[in-house]
């Protein structure tokens, strides 16, 4: 007779290993059929947290696309929806704004970037622009206009106040700076349609690219921010802007714009990487571009045959640059030289070799479409990959990158894109809603449908049927554990036995830690232990716990087998 404690949920979601070899592994629990459950202090499983939508459903259009920016007042956050605005979302606000940029595509979903006080938008489709949150807005003079495309000023200060590809507004009509000739005369792109002279000239908080080269518009989804320059990759060319000059695209030498076009392959992709840029081609290869300041010394090197499909599809975290291409990889420095190389397949227990990727779900025809966000505060890395038979998101591969496990979260919302916004991650629908996520103990109102399954036990010989005398659940004493309980048998998943509600009152006196992340904050463990009825004469058992209502939750921490001994019958 042999008893069997195991107190390691860290296995995560395992789909390539077999049945009979996951159940060799009685050390350490994996999970199967999983979805909306995550790491409980690193070793134990819990339920995960709900969302909720900050603009309780009052946004009429869809969301195409979010991102934030960082300016002297701390962060702030727009989005791009299926009407062709762009609008900024004031989150502790919950409320969005006026839209600030109208007419842009309402299907293609477009890149934002940070740049140093502002924040920049690209969909390959429309002129890139950039909003600056709170730039000074007032100019120096008076100006006038006739009617035509020019304005003349009087004490104006057009050299150092203004740029090319600004907002103006002038006698109540916008336009766009197409030309500044002097501090006293500048031209815009469409004529103005008052005369009015001795009036002020106002500066808007939009400022376009104006990223045109001998007379071709440059316009991409890999575009990027790098050493005081914008980077923009349209077919097999990379084109860079003036050193600190975002619309001027024209010039060449070391401080001015220029291109380089010997890649062979669409660019799909670009991002630095500590002190290079990483350039991804669409026939999986990528490259590292050197030199920062003197565009002189811009050397382009092949570095893996590998590559991100998708211009969203680049994350840097601690000291990897995580990237899809038929698995999860990452550009790394390391060594005591930190050289760059490429690291093996991080997912790879997520590729079944027998059906493929996430058991033949992924679909492909989509790769170009997979983001990632960082929860830092919880070391987890949100994939969200395209599953075939659908057209937004409601799938999250989620990596934990400290214990190195995958785990699944499934929402009944339609995600398009998110964001990170004061280290919490906030998402968008195609229906409109600005998701506040894994925070609260439901879905925007719907229960949050969780369940775990381990990996089939066998506690020994593969085909020899076991009794076990007693298992006990170890359970964390702090959290409502109010769940069903039920197993499966003999490698067979359809199996299934009736349904067990175990429900344990949190203990009380416990001392709550300071923080917003749940259970990383108790102050310390308060276990308990609790009987459930385990079937005999089985040659494997899995066991498995589910939650369907709002108050349905656990923290599972150790599993205890008592009694496991042969079936003489």
């Amino acid at each position: 007779m042999t008893d069997f404690v195991i107190v390691d949920f860290t296995g995560g979601l395992n789909l390539r290993d077999s049945r009979t070899n996951l159940g060799t592994d009685s050390k350490k629990v994996h999970w199967t059929d999983s979805k909306n459950v995550r790491p409980f202090r690193n070793f134990g499983v819990t339920r995960m947290g709900g969302n909720n939508d900050i603009l309780s459903g009052g946004f009429s259009d869809g969301f195409l696309a979010v991102g934030t920016g960082r300016d002297i007042n701390g962060e702030f956050a727009c989005t791009a929806d299926d009407a062709g605005n762009f609008i900024e979302i004031d989150i502790p606000g919950a409320s969005a704004g006026s839209p600030l940029v109208t007419g842009l595509s309402t299907t293609e979903k477009g890149r934002f970037v940070k740049l140093d006080q502002s924040l920049l938008y690209s969909n390959g489709t429309d002129e890139p622009f950039y909003y600056e949150k709170n730039r000074t807005t007032t100019t120096t003079g008076t100006v006038a206009i006739n009617g035509t495309i020019n304005v003349v000023g009087t004490g104006t200060l057009f050299l150092s106040e203004l740029l090319i590809g600004d907002e103006i507004t002038i006698g109540g009509e916008t336009r766009i700076i197409a030309t500044i000739a002097d501090d006293l005369n500048l031209t815009v792109r469409t004529a103005f349609t008052v005369t009015t002279s001795g009036v002020a000239l106002t500066r808007g908080l939009i400022s376009y690219l104006n990223s045109t080269r001998s007379g071709v518009q440059i316009r991409g989804k890999a575009i990027t921010f790098y050493s005081n320059r914008i980077f923009i990759g349209m077919g097999n060319t990379l084109f860079w802007s003036a050193l600190g000059i975002y619309s001027e695209w024209g010039t060449s030498g070391a401080t001015g714009a220029g291109f380089y076009a010997d890649f062979g392959s669409t660019i799909k992709a670009i991002e630095p990487f500590k002190e290079y840029l990483v350039i991804h081609l669409e026939n999986d290869q990528t490259f590292i571009m050197s030199g920062n300041v003197d565009a002189d010394d811009f050397t382009f090197n092949l570095f893996f045959d590998k590559s991100s499909k998708s211009p969203y599809g680049l994350l840097n975290v601690e000291n990897e640059q995580y990237f899809f291409d038929d698995g999860v990889f990452t550009t790394a420095q390391v060594g005591e030289l930190n050289q760059i190389r490429l690291t093996s397949d991080k997912a790879d227990v997520l590729n079944p070799e027998a059906t493929g990727f996430l058991d033949g779900f992924f679909d492909f025809d989509r790769e170009d479409e997979i983001f990632m966000i960082h929860n830092k505060l919880r070391k987890e890395i949100w994939f969200y990959l395209p599953i075939i038979n659908t057209t937004d998101f409601e799938k999250m591969y989620i990596y934990d990158y400290e214990t190195k496990q995958w785990f699944l979260r499934e929402l009944p919302q339609s995600i398009t894109d998110a964001t990170v916004y004061e280290d919490e991650i906030y998402a968008v629908t195609s229906d409109g809603e600005f998701l506040h996520e894994d925070t609260g103990s439901n879905f925007d109102g719907a229960a949050i449908e969780w369940q775990l399954c381990t990996q089939f036990f066998n506690f020994g010989e593969i085909n020899k049927t076991k009794d076990i005398d007693e298992l006990w659940l170890t359970l964390d004493g702090r959290v409502n554990n109010n769940f069903k309980y039920f197993s499966k048998w003999n490698y067979d998943a359809t199996v299934i036995s009736p349904e067990v509600p175990i429900v344990e009152e949190p203990l009380d006196n416990l001392v709550w830690g300071v923080g917003k992340w749940g259970e990383k904050n108790w102050a310390a463990f308060v276990d308990l232990s609790t009987f459930a009825h385990i079937y005999n004469g089985r040659r494997s058992i899995q066991l498995c716990f589910k939650g369907t209502t709002e108050t349905e939750n656990f923290a599972l921490t150790g599993l205890e087998f008592r009694g496991v001994f042969p079936n003489e019958t």
